[in-house]
């Protein structure tokens, strides 16, 4: 066997060419599948993140109903008692949430938005939107009635400024038209414009009585500590709160078009690798060919002088796997050095800004190599150079001596 091995390894150095040539089509082929798969995966991540950061946390807690038809009539009626449960359920940070359907009107024009009424030191929390502030100052506790803040995009919209008024409008629990005016303290801006033109913030007191509300609340927001124990954390809460005639719903299920991407790519995953991994056999099957027409006279003196034909197939698998192991190395360094620089640095793609704000993405993406798709490449690889070798080397062995000897 180490004679067989050592006369593999020379014989790829025979025709060094065609060895790199080899070398680096593997190489190139790990390098474009797990290359592609990490900034995919980069882009999938920025939007789960930005689900959890601008849109209600990790989990949320609802009256039942109120997903399917956010109306004002759908509200936690005790508020103090899921609270209660929160506090002790430990690991969790949490803030109440007033959501209302409205519009909005400036003395321009007028738009349709969700009015967020919260608690600011809690909802710091939860969302990024007071690190988002661009201009002004996010809410404070207790002091801001007739405060709103709102996004970059619904400002140049309606065409107010800071210190401008404008004016909220809902249908209140009793189905009356119901209005307070506003003044425009703090302007956000994130990575979504669609975001920034739909949700606007004032204090949850000044929501309640928009929405004739006492202490209702129309949800209640959670971040986790550890994003890991989301679905634990989830059925420990639906098993406290089972007589409450609640909802509560991780990011996973208020988002389901989300979550079927996310199932979706690891599908796409495999395609992608089934698609570059033929084009790199063929690439193999087809120069080992050459190679045992080449070495047509070579296998025929070999078999004449007793060599085994399963020996000589184990000679060309071996000089399979040392060219197939230094692409292979040669691949998986390269995409570790890009994807390690890009994933502390970033990739800047600030000439598709405009499109990436349509899905919630910042113009800078940090790619990410998960384990999966890393064994979807050596599985991969392995089950390149087993099948792309297998009909050459059975070639290689069943020459007939005589033909073989004489062949020219």
């Amino acid at each position: 066997m180490k004679i067989t091995t050592k006369i593999a390894w020379r014989n790829i150095w025979r025709n060094p060419r065609r060895t790199w040539v080899l070398v680096t089509s593997i190489a190139i082929g790990i390098l474009g599948f797990l290359g592609t798969s990490a900034f995919s995966r980069g882009f999938l991540e920025q939007m789960v993140e930005s689900t959890i950061n601008l849109s209600g946390g990790h989990v949320t807690i609802n009256a039942r109903g109120y997903q399917d038809n956010p109306q004002v009539r759908f509200r936690i009626t005790l508020p103090e008692q899921v609270e209660a449960v929160l506090q002790k359920a430990g690991g969790v940070t949490f803030a109440p949430l007033i959501s209302l359907q409205g519009m909005i009107n400036s003395s321009e024009t007028a738009a349709g938005v969700q009015i967020n009424g919260i608690d600011p030191d809690k909802e710091r929390q939860i969302t990024v939107i007071a690190k988002s502030i661009v201009a002004g100052t996010y809410l404070s506790s207790g002091n801001g009635a007739h405060e709103i803040v709102i996004g970059n995009a619904l400002a140049q919209k309606l065409n107010v400024s800071l210190g401008e008024k404008i004016v909220l409008m809902i249908s209140d629990l009793n189905n009356e038209l119901n209005s307070s005016a506003f003044r425009v303290i703090g302007v956000y801006q994130t990575a979504s414009s669609d975001f920034e033109k739909r949700f606007v913030y004032i204090d949850k007191h000044a929501a309640q009585t928009l929405a004739g509300y006492a202490d209702e609340l129309s949800s209640i927001s959670i971040r986790l500590h550890e994003g890991l124990l989301l679905e634990e954390t989830v059925e420990n809460l639906q098993q406290a709160l089972a007589d409450k005639n609640l909802e509560i719903l991780s990011w996973k299920e208020r988002n389901p078009l989300l979550l079927l991407s996310l199932e979706m790519y690891d599908a796409s995953v495999v395609i992608v690798a089934i698609i570059m991994f033929i084009a790199i056999a063929f690439t193999i099957a087809n120069s080992f060919i050459m190679v045992i027409y080449e070495r047509i006279q070579e296998f025929g003196i070999m078999i004449a002088n007793g060599v085994l034909p399963k020996r000589i197939r184990r000679m060309l698998y071996a000089e399979a796997l040392f060219i197939t192991a230094i692409g292979a190395l040669l691949g998986f360094a390269t995409t570790g050095l890009l994807v390690g620089y890009y994933s502390r640095n970033g990739l800047d793609l600030s000439n598709f800004a405009q499109g990436l704000a349509k899905f919630g993405l910042s113009a800078v993406v940090y790619p990410e190599i998960w384990a999966f798709d890393v064994m979807v490449g050596l599985v991969g690889i392995v089950l390149v150079v087993f099948l792309s070798v297998l009909y050459p080397a059975i070639k290689a062995s069943r020459f007939e001596v005589v033909d073989a000897i004489h062949f020219v």
